[in-house]
């Protein structure tokens, strides 16, 4: 009973917590497309339903890339699951059992759901929410980024003149960069924790301008 108690209180702590958060936010609405879970942090931390469909997801950058530059083709585009056998990530020693993905050329990984159900249902529902008038693209630094890939970033950014950024620990620069170097690494995989995430880019101001 004590420890329900206590658990009851944490929640509506929490809670209050995110509506303080919120406190200046004029916007609600946007749709974060991220190459992983940072995105979804984001929401989190402001309380707020997701509006994307990159929550609990892996993307290569390569194929991030891709989707950036055409992501109404992408996320309206039917998905067909493969055997996690045939994927890169699996041939690059990834032997996981999650569900996979291609949607036309790219692969998704659905690294946080336990079935292919789950995974096509919470996409497709998501994926409807996307608000493509308040975009933020954000990638995140992988194992397998590459100094191409920041340039490329930049590149579809200022020509589509969408907002966006680039965490990385790396010492490159764009203006779509922001350098991030208390990030922890875990078998050269670098950790996008939370609070990194969240400590790294003013978000109310940044939503704010969508």
């Amino acid at each position: 009973m004590f420890k329900t108690g206590l658990k009851t209180i944490y929640h509506r702590l929490r809670n209050v917590s995110k509506i303080w958060r919120r406190i200046g936010l004029k916007n609600t609405d946007f749709s974060i497309i991220s190459n992983n879970c940072t995105g979804g942090y984001v929401y989190q931390y402001f309380g707020i339903g997701y509006c994307t469909p990159t929550e609990g997801i892996g993307l290569s950058v390569d194929d991030y890339l891709k989707l950036i530059q055409n992501p109404r083709h992408y996320f309206t585009h039917s998905l067909k699951f493969v055997n996690p056998e045939s994927t890169e990530r699996y041939r690059l020693g990834e032997h996981f059992t999650y569900p996979a993905a291609l949607i036309d050329d790219i692969t998704v990984y659905f690294r946080h759901y336990p079935t292919k159900e789950e995974a096509e249902n919470k996409w497709k529902r998501r994926s409807s929410r996307i608000n493509y008038e308040k975009l933020l693209f954000l990638l995140s630094e992988s194992e397998t980024m590459r100094d191409e890939h920041v340039v490329q970033f930049c590149k579809i950014l200022s020509e589509t003149q969408k907002p966006g950024f680039l965490l990385t620990s790396k010492s490159v620069s764009g203006p779509y960069v922001i350098n991030v170097l208390d990030v922890p690494f875990i078998n050269n995989v670098p950790q996008w924790r939370p609070d990194i995430v969240i400590k790294s880019i003013d978000w109310k101001k940044e939503l704010n301008k969508l």
